[in-house]
């Protein structure tokens, strides 16, 4: 990568700071150059679409301890590479389309359902289920599988679980992809779920705020969190609707020629563009006709580990809120101050300039503890892997460290 400062993907800007000098620049520094024909440090990629695989070649259930069995899936190739991709959440599950950012013919990819949720059992539980739960699962499953060292790509929640498990396994991994840097600081915690993007979404944060009590407001997650472990079902969706919807929509930068308007009885969206009124989707494929129901938190039973009629909704959010009330089992700043455990290891680092999710510091902060690495913040992207310029910077990563990648 020497040399190699920025890309200019289709119609994503990527801004990369050099490991050969940590210069920063962007793609508009070097189109007048590239128009004129004159030699640059710049390279061309043209668009890419992510890699078809066939159905995966071995698939299986692995007991981790006496209450959780994990399912895998493994696709590309029987004797390629080894590489693990790590889903995002807590809770979030992995789906085949995960394979497509690594290379078929080169890749033997494995991707994992972590404790309670996917196919993984039993679903939901939130007993035995820690960051270091996970962590010595994915080195229960490496050996399992027989694998010397693999490439670890993860994403949002991914990133901490694959900083987590190099620095406790360093010498079982190849390289890192890091895609939307999150390390569960209560920084990062407190801008998603108490002040700090809620200023730019006010009309989701209102909603997200809907279902709880106006007393509840000021500290949500505990409040989340006693519904989502509530014996009423009706209470658990409920929440676990508002709690995926408002992290569903601020993960794309959506760019909708849309206005959103006052009629006098609501806010409702209509298009710049028909006469119609656009229809906005629940994110999570969820519809909430149910009337608002208040919940008395003193009667919730707020220690429950498996709730009857558990569904993957409610299982990620709660996953997900466990995780956040308990500030990722993590030390402060636990991850960045074990970066030099792992700064000999070939990394990269991909993040959205506008992802609202984690926000871009995150990235920087960690590029700060780990020059060694490659960042690339792509400028017209927000947080999740399928915005074209991040897909992209993901494609290219694993072509990139095909060279670097060690037994």
């Amino acid at each position: 990568m020497a040399g190699a400062f920025c890309y200019q993907i289709s119609a994503s800007t990527v801004l990369i700071r050099s490991r050969q000098n940590g210069r920063l620049c962007s793609q508009s520094r070097c189109m007048p150059m590239m128009k004129t024909g004159k030699p640059c440090n710049y390279e061309v990629l043209s668009f890419r679409k992510m890699h078809e695989h066939q159905p995966s070649i071995d698939r299986g259930y692995i007991r981790v301890s006496d209450i959780h069995t994990l399912y895998y899936e493994i696709f590309g190739n029987p004797v390629g590479k080894p590489a693990v991709f790590l889903h995002g959440g807590p809770g979030a599950g992995c789906v085949s389309r995960h394979a497509g950012f690594f290379d078929p013919t080169y890749y033997k990819v494995v991707l994992l359902d972590q404790r309670g949720c996917g196919k993984s059992t039993p679903l939901g539980c939130l007993e035995e289920n820690t960051t270091w739960d996970l962590v010595d699962d994915l080195e229960k499953l490496r050996r399992h599988l027989r694998i010397n060292k693999w490439l670890v790509m993860g994403g949002s929640w991914g990133v901490t679980l694959a900083l987590a498990y190099g620095q406790a396994y360093p010498d079982a991994i190849s390289g890192f992809i890091l895609r939307g840097v999150c390390m569960l600081r209560q920084e990062e915690i407190d801008w998603f779920y108490k002040q700090g993007v809620n200023s730019l979404f006010p009309f989701a944060w209102n909603e997200l705020l809907s279902v709880l009590q106006p007393s509840e407001h000021a500290n949500i997650i505990p409040a989340f969190y006693t519904r989502l472990t509530s014996s009423d079902p009706e209470c658990r969706m409920q929440a676990a609707r508002a709690w995926l919807k408002w992290e569903m929509s601020l993960s794309f930068l959506q760019v909708s020629k849309a206005v959103q308007c006052w009629d006098g009885k609501q806010y409702s969206f209509h298009s710049l563009e028909e006469k119609h009124d656009i229809k906005i989707h629940d994110a999570t494929s969820m519809k909430d006709n149910s009337k608002q129901k208040s919940l008395d938190v003193k009667t919730a039973k707020v220690n429950e580990i498996v709730a009857p009629k558990m569904t993957p909704q409610i299982a990620q959010a709660r996953l997900e809120c466990h995780y956040f009330l308990n500030a990722g089992f993590l030390k402060k700043d636990q991850l960045l101050k074990g970066v030099p455990n792992i700064r000999h290891i070939p990394c990269v680092i991909v993040h959205g300039r506008y992802d609202f999710v984690c926000p871009v510091k995150n990235a920087f902060d960690l590029h700060q503890a780990w020059p060694e690495a490659k960042l690339s913040i792509v400028m017209d992207a927000g947080h999740s892997m399928y915005e074209k310029g991040i897909t992209q910077q993901l494609l290219s990563a694993t072509d990139q460290l095909r060279s670097t990648l060690t037994e």
